[in-house]
């Protein structure tokens, strides 16, 4: 391999200095993104790499917004979440997504404990109570 001309060296971090990915810069020069990257290393090592991946789909503002909806009884499940943002957004936006979300600012999904419901002795039980406690109050 023939080393790199200093115009084509200057070229790359002209183009790495504009935030151009080494693949970019590949498509570009032609030359190796490897070949890129010991360049990189070697003339600016102190300049930020791009992260990779793509955009969240689920902003924290969105975020804040499904945790309001979620405690304030509106939605009550995951799937309800997903098919209100969808409506807001305007884009699809899966159950999975809305879930993991959620789970990113710390909340859990959880089963609601079913209670058995008042028999009628427990009910008058109650309803004597709230009468005597009452009762008691309005003496003093």
């Amino acid at each position: 391999m023939q080393p790199l001309t200093p115009e084509k060296v200057n070229h790359i971090l002209l183009l790495l200095d504009s935030n151009h990915s080494a693949q970019s810069i590949h498509h570009q020069t032609h030359i190796s993104p490897s070949a890129i990257c010991k360049i990189h290393k070697k003339y600016c090592p102190n300049l930020q790499k791009s992260t990779g991946g793509h955009p969240k789909i689920l902003s924290s503002i969105d975020l804040c917004h499904s945790a309001r909806l979620l405690t304030s009884g509106q939605v009550d499940t995951a799937p309800q979440l997903a098919h209100k943002l969808q409506e807001i957004k305007g884009r699809s936006v899966s159950t999975q997504t809305v879930h993991h979300g959620l789970k990113s600012i710390g909340m859990k999904a959880i089963v609601k404990v079913k209670k058995p419901l008042l028999k009628l002795h427990h009910k008058r039980a109650r309803m004597d109570f709230a009468e005597q406690y009452l009762h008691w109050t309005v003496e003093d």
